[in-house]
């Protein structure tokens, strides 16, 4: 997972396990949900089993619901970020329906929702 904030960035430990990686981040500052971030983040969601992609959207959820509130926070930068993410889970949600891999596109679905959720927002 890239995390790049004020003060630097962390690599590579959404791969290795993406739930110690949101519980090591959901402390830390960001200035906005990057492109780079959005990538990593799919492609760590979609080497997930289904028991973990059913907390993925959580941890995600909780990790950055509040940010849309944050005046330093540049909400446009991170509107495209989520904007990114969501087309790259709904590329991997018609891949997953594709294959009738129900219940992983379930998941993947509820993701898209919360990113959705996190877009209106940050409008709101």
């Amino acid at each position: 997972m890239i995390f790049i904030g004020k003060k630097g960035c962390s690599e590579g430990l959404c791969k290795e396990n993406s739930e110690r990686a949101f519980s090591e981040s959901h402390n830390k500052r960001f200035d906005y949900f990057r492109h780079e971030m959005a990538e990593v983040m799919a492609d760590a969601f979609q080497k997930e089993d289904n028991v973990s992609k059913c907390v993925f959207s959580r941890y995600f959820d909780e990790m950055w619901d509040h940010y849309t509130s944050m005046s330093d926070v540049d909400i446009e930068k991170t509107v495209n970020g989520f904007k990114k993410l969501k087309f790259r889970l709904e590329s991997i949600y018609n891949e997953y329906k594709k294959q009738k891999f129900n219940i992983a596109a379930k998941h993947t679905e509820t993701f898209i929702n919360v990113i959705d959720k996190l877009i209106a927002m940050a409008f709101g």
